[in-house]
């Protein structure tokens, strides 16, 4: 995994996130520049934010769902919908696998003026990415720790 750099990160709210709300249905869309090596992040609550395709290609989106006082960060990946063939979406399955903490660390790095009034969910709340592909050895859910996990990288 290539090392996070905060300083190429750029951070944009869409309203009516912001840095001190809300927590339940918080969206991450995390992409970068394979030019510049900068990294982008948006945090919102729009539901269009989080939709796969192959407009996609090189985004990781993920949410917190809250329910019943449990939490939990869902997100997506994509890796092919048959525009592709199994060779090319086994090498992109590697480089997401590869490359999610990175976008993972940037998110939570991102947003962590909002997620310190929050810090009793950070080490409890699980990740789950899920690899979308039309082959089914690439596709599926695959755990990635906690925020906490993340946020601790950037500390040491």
């Amino acid at each position: 995994m290539t090392t996070f750099d905060p300083s190429k990160l750029s951070v944009t709210f869409i309203a009516p996130s912001s840095s001190n709300q809300p927590l339940s249905g918080r969206k991450y869309t995390f992409t970068h520049s394979d030019t510049t090596s900068c990294l982008f992040l948006s945090v919102s609550n729009n539901d269009d934010d989080i939709t796969v395709n192959p407009a996609a290609r090189d985004k990781v989106f993920a949410y917190w769902h809250i329910n019943n006082k449990e939490s939990v960060i869902l997100g997506k990946a994509y890796i092919c919908n048959g525009e592709c063939n199994r060779e090319t979406s086994r090498t992109r399955f590697k480089i997401l696998q590869r490359e999610i903490p990175k976008a993972l660390e940037a998110m939570f790095y991102g947003d962590h003026q909002f997620l310190s009034n929050y810090s009793n969910l950070l080490a409890t709340t699980p990740i789950y990415i899920y690899f979308h592909s039309v082959y089914s050895k690439f596709r599926g859910w695959h755990y990635y720790k906690t925020p906490n996990f993340y946020l601790t990288l950037n500390k040491q």
